[in-house]
């Protein structure tokens, strides 16, 4: 798991909307819960950029 989230935050970072599909369709392919998913690999992406976005 820790390899799939920190590849699929690293995508969401990196901005790249193609490769985060992919990650999340084969993440659900392999079982895995969606709430899983977004805790732990589409916030921890999300959350590494907000500090970016702050006026």
């Amino acid at each position: 798991m820790t390899d799939f989230s920190s590849g699929l935050s690293q995508a969401v970072q990196e901005g790249d909307d193609k490769k985060v599909i992919q990650l999340v369709k084969e993440a659900l392919a392999e079982g895995l819960p969606a709430m899983d998913i977004l805790e732990k690999g589409l916030v921890p992406g999300m959350q590494a950029l907000k500090g970016e976005f702050r006026p």
